[in-house]
């Protein structure tokens, strides 16, 4: 069967468009057939960060064709019958299915193979698989990355290297489907807002990652308007609230009405993009949660989670989402979910969703506290001099020197991560480099309420 290796930039961080494309075809020997790069007018921004990248502006692709000009005209029939091979393929992959979802169109179902991945269980030991780092490992001369052509010429010099080191089989390729992207323009508002709303929209890919809503999923929705409830007078959250309430209503949740939820809550993705990461990360709490919102675990559910995570290169170096991605990848060895892979699942999801789960006794007396969120027992100022009172000390930021990092139990809506916010994330990070920290809630110290 024939091969295509390609690569694609894009020009900004919404990575729903493409400014170049690279694309090598070859017989099964790996003798080229194809070779071609593309500039392509994305009809869109650019964004500093990318253009950065891949040296790319607007001036240079003004006179190229469009992404759907170009897919129709020559590299549709180019992809046609071949598996695809694509350095983090799932990432390149899905944003050609977002730039042909600009047209109305969509990519057909499509065999691929990830060199990315094929690295990363190879047995190679590096701490860096990207396309550099695995070129320099085999000895192979990149060109100049982040070129499309250089990466595509890349990641098929690797191909061959690995299948000569028998590091590689066809046998083992996955199929990259359409996913139910829908272009949308960007709402103006806060980042709390976005927050949310991300949130919601991550919540509603979660519960029907695998094609099926059942009905113990409703509960994420419920559970996201109880979190939530607060605002529900807001104009935002009101329509919000009226939507969830008139799909839950009839206790099913049917393809279109899911639909009408990512409809709703796609156009906030794009609110806030200063921070990709966070917006990232805040889409996969909303995934996780949803996925275990039944908690029931199934293949389906595991590798839909892994194919997002592999396409959200943002989040590569976030402890979170390693330790997520890596347990999913253990899982996920032999594409089967048992029992007890079910149960360690689940329990990195909830250490990740509600990481202040420390039920021990507390010592004060000696020990140092950093406060996050708003308290039942009164101001921040209040609780640090209870705190202090009984001869413990209060820091302003987490650090390894903090014992203890005490989430208020009226929370925040300032919080990055819907139920906690970037203090907590750091004591998790500390935790899993063999920190001692501890996450409480306010409770634990159980000081009188105000």
């Amino acid at each position: 069967m024939p091969l295509v290796f390609f690569d694609v930039e894009t020009p900004n961080r919404l990575h729903d468009r493409v400014c170049s494309i690279a694309a090598i075809r070859t017989d099964d020997d790996l003798n080229v057939e194809y070779k071609k790069s593309f500039l392509v007018n994305p009809e869109a921004g650019f964004d500093r960060v990318n253009s950065r990248v891949h040296g790319l502006s607007a001036r240079d692709v003004a006179d190229a064709p469009t992404f759907g000009e170009l897919w129709d005209d020559e590299l549709c029939s180019v992809f046609s019958g071949s598996i695809v091979v694509a350095h983090n393929a799932a990432f390149d992959l899905s944003v050609v299915d977002k730039a042909l979802s600009q047209d109305g169109s969509a990519i057909p179902d499509t065999e691929y193979l990830c060199t990315l991945r094929v690295a990363q269980h190879s047995g190679l030991e590096s701490d860096d698989y990207r396309l550099p780092a695995i070129c320099s490992i085999f000895g192979i001369e990149l060109g100049t990355h982040h070129d499309a052509l250089c990466d595509a010429v890349g990641c098929l010099e690797v191909f061959r290297e690995m299948r000569t080191r028998r590091m590689v089989d066809l046998f083992c390729t996955s199929v990259f489907t359409h996913s139910d992207y829908r272009p949308a323009k960007a709402v103006r508002v806060d980042a709390n807002v976005a927050a949310a709303m991300t949130d919601l929209y991550g919540l509603a890919l979660g519960v029907a990652i695998d094609k099926k809503v059942r009905p113990e999923e409703h509960c994420a929705f419920e559970d996201w308007m109880t979190r939530y409830g607060a605002y529900a007078r807001h104009p935002f959250f009101s329509e919000a609230f009226a939507l969830l309430e008139a799909v839950l209503d009839d206790g099913v949740i049917a393809p279109e009405e899911q639909e009408q939820i990512l409809g709703f809550a796609r156009p906030f993705l794009n609110a806030c993009v200063s921070c990709e990461s966070t917006r990232s990360m805040q889409e996969l709490m909303g995934l996780i949660r949803g996925i275990g919102a039944d908690r029931k675990i199934n293949v389906a559910e595991a590798m839909g989670l892994r194919n997002w995570m592999s396409s959200n290169e943002s989040l590569y170096g976030d402890k979170t989402f390693v330790k997520v991605f890596s347990t999913l990848e253990d899982v996920l060895v032999d594409e089967f979910v048992s029992a007890e892979e079910e149960a360690a699942l689940l329990d990195v999801f909830d250490s990740v969703i509600n990481p202040g789960t420390d039920r021990g006794g507390v010592e004060v007396s000696g020990k140092s506290f950093c406060l996050t969120g708003d308290f039942l027992a009164g101001s921040r100022r209040d609780v640090a001099g209870a705190i202090e009172a009984r001869g413990g000390a209060v820091c302003n930021g987490v650090s390894k020197k903090v014992d203890y990092v005490v989430v208020g139990g009226r929370g925040s809506d300032q919080y990055a991560f819907g139920s906690y916010g970037t203090k907590v994330k750091k004591a998790m990070e500390l935790q899993d480099g063999g920190c001692p920290i501890r996450i409480i809630y306010e409770e634990a110290l159980a000081l009188a309420p105000a």
